[in-house]
């Protein structure tokens, strides 16, 4: 069974993003120069074909980021409130918050929360502002903790 910790949680969707712009980035560069080539030698027409390549893979690059976006943000939202409930549980419980992990990345009802070695079921209410910990057992008791 997998665990994340606040830590993991908050640096999961940065690594993701960082890397789809930057390759969007250097796509767009290799777009200009392509095109300011073509535009100074118009018979070379390398130049034109590639800068008509760089421009279709751009908006390919385009229409997936603008879906990655869209999940992304729901993703965003979902770790936002389970580092805030990791937060929540660290203060009442007076403990690390690197010693606080979820067997999910968002928060829902039935989750597990693991604290130091003891594992509870969180109980949610229907609008997610209250929740209720009942002290659980793991029948498999191989445990992953990402951090």
């Amino acid at each position: 069974m997998d665990f994340y910790t606040l830590t993991y949680l908050q640096e999961q969707n940065n690594v993701a993003q960082f890397v789809q712009y930057g390759i969007v980035v250097i796509i767009f560069l290799v777009l200009i120069v392509a095109t300011i080539l073509y535009i100074k030698d118009k018979f070379q027409t390398k130049y034109r074909d590639l800068s008509i390549i760089m421009a279709l893979i751009l908006l390919f690059m385009a229409g997936i980021n603008f879906t990655e976006y869209q999940n992304g943000r729901n993703t965003s939202v979902q770790a936002a409130e389970a580092t805030t409930f990791l937060k929540s549980i660290s203060e009442e419980y007076h403990v690390k918050k690197d010693q606080v992990a979820i067997n999910a990345r968002g928060l829902s009802d039935g989750i597990i929360v693991k604290i130091n070695k003891k594992f509870y079921k969180v109980n949610l209410s229907s609008d997610q502002t209250n929740y209720v910990l009942v002290r659980t057992h793991l029948i498999n008791q191989k445990v992953k903790i990402h951090r």
